[in-house]
């Protein structure tokens, strides 16, 4: 249904994925002076973590000069390079490219299953194009557990085109504080669960709308189970519906992932993204 996409949103060398965060990261450019113009010479450029979330990682929107620039590189891409989708669906539904971007882009976070029902899509139509979507890293797919008829949440994959999908208002505004809430959710589900690697057990954990962990991460090796709760603000704190999924699943690390302060006394670890990658960089 919708093969040989030439989209371009994947990792590659014109994307810079939150998972490579160094705090004294060096990216690799070329030198502008005569006798060195074709030998790379390390250039000393950090990215920080809120502004990768904010702009994604393509490089030009990155390290971007202006907000603006960034925006525009960003409106580009999604208009003529990013993805290409089917004219309609199998039972004959036409597909508006832009118009299918923004809704998929404002239920960002959402089960697939509630995102079909409310395009009125038959199966087979999404999630044939759910693949093909995962499989050009536009949206990844997050399993739901332990409920049976829970399908799997999805999120984008690089939050910059995510955010440029959004109602351009909503920036200046303040408005749609629930989807820049899940976007950065998403943002940080999808770092953490590289940085444990691909033999983790990943999923979202829910056992009703009220007891609920953000992310769960089981390793079959060591038996280890961590249970993240993650928030937008700075000072997130864990949810009584956590705790219920702790005792539930028999977490032995648990952590939640805010933009506040690290504070690492009580139960429940309360750190921000940067330090959590620099503490299992460390091994913690």
């Amino acid at each position: 249904m919708a093969d040989n996409f030439p989209g371009r949103n994947r990792p590659g060398p014109e994307r810079v994925e939150a998972w490579d965060w160094r705090q004294s990261e060096r990216i690799y450019g070329f030198s502008s002076s005569e006798d060195q113009a074709h030998v790379p010479q390390p250039q000393a450029i950090t990215f920080d973590l809120d502004l990768h979330w904010s702009r994604g990682g393509y490089r030009p929107s990155l390290f971007a000069e202006t907000d603006e620039a960034s925006a525009a590189y960003l409106d580009t891409l999604i208009a003529t390079e990013l993805i290409v989708l089917p004219a309609a669906t199998v039972s004959g539904i036409p597909i508006v490219q832009y118009d299918f971007l923004r809704a998929l882009a404002r239920h960002n976070g959402c089960e697939l299953e509630t995102f079909r029902r409310r395009l009125q899509w038959d199966s087979g139509s999404f999630y044939h194009l759910v693949e093909d979507l995962c499989e050009k890293e536009l949206i990844f797919r997050l399993p739901c557990r332990p409920l049976s008829d829970r399908s799997d949440l999805f999120y984008f994959c690089d939050t910059g085109v995510l955010h440029r999908l959004f109602n351009p208002k909503w920036s200046l505004t303040g408005q749609g504080a629930k989807n820049f809430a899940k976007s950065w959710e998403g943002f940080v589900v999808r770092t953490i669960w590289r940085t444990f690697g691909d033999t983790a057990d990943v999923c979202a954990w829910r056992q009703n709308d009220r007891d609920e962990i953000d992310l769960v991460v089981r390793l079959p090796e060591s038996g280890d189970c961590w249970a993240i709760e993650i928030g937008i603000g700075n000072d997130k704190r864990p949810a009584s519906g956590f705790w219920v999924g702790v005792r539930a699943l028999g977490a032995t690390h648990l952590r939640v992932i805010h933009r506040g302060l690290v504070d690492r006394s009580g139960q429940c670890e309360r750190v921000t993204l940067s330090q959590f990658l620099t503490d299992r960089l460390e091994g913690l």
